[in-house]
């Protein structure tokens, strides 16, 4: 392909907006992340350092401790990793990026979405690959498409991997 390649130009299908409004809802209502965690994880987002921090809101809520502004900070810091996601003013900018955990499961499927098909960018890449080596039969190419394609079906909804007596909490 040349640096010409109009493919070459364009920009994987993502949401930053979707992503950073996540983030907000889980930092405000930590309630939010069982629900997002049916649906995402964290290598569905697009930005690294939102994926970072997503990692770092589960790790704490696998401790049972909380994933707030203060908590987070202090779990990335000890990470090294606080600097790397924009340091602590950007994650205080994400708790002013949303008022109010609201629709956080329809933005879990944006993201979502957007990273299934940043995935069959991606098989679909290494299929035409697979093509124009022109190796082996066509039908272990057909197969190789065929699973690459059935794999990203599979996962577009990820299982909760979390017990329900984990998620629910004493009222």
């Amino acid at each position: 392909m040349s640096t010409n390649d109009p493919w070459l130009q364009k920009v994987p299908p993502h949401n930053v907006e979707a992503e950073q409004s996540i983030l907000s809802a889980i930092l405000i209502e930590n309630r939010t992340l069982p629900e997002v965690l049916e649906i995402l994880s964290e290598q569905d987002f697009y930005r690294g350092v939102h994926s970072k921090i997503f990692k770092g809101m589960v790790e704490l809520f696998e401790r049972n401790e909380p994933a707030d502004l203060v908590t987070l900070t202090n779990l990335l810091k000890e990470q090294g990793q606080l600097e790397s996601v924009g340091g602590a003013s950007y994650l205080a900018e994400l708790v002013d990026t949303v008022p109010m955990a609201v629709n956080a499961s329809h933005h879990a499927k944006i993201i979502k979405e957007k990273a299934t098909l940043r995935r069959l960018i991606e098989r679909s890449a290494a299929i035409t690959t697979k093509c124009f080596e022109d190796r082996g039969d066509v039908e272990e190419v057909l197969d190789f498409a065929e699973r690459s394609i059935f794999d990203i079906s599979e996962n577009k909804v990820k299982p909760s991997f979390f017990a329900l007596k984990d998620i629910l909490t004493d009222t």
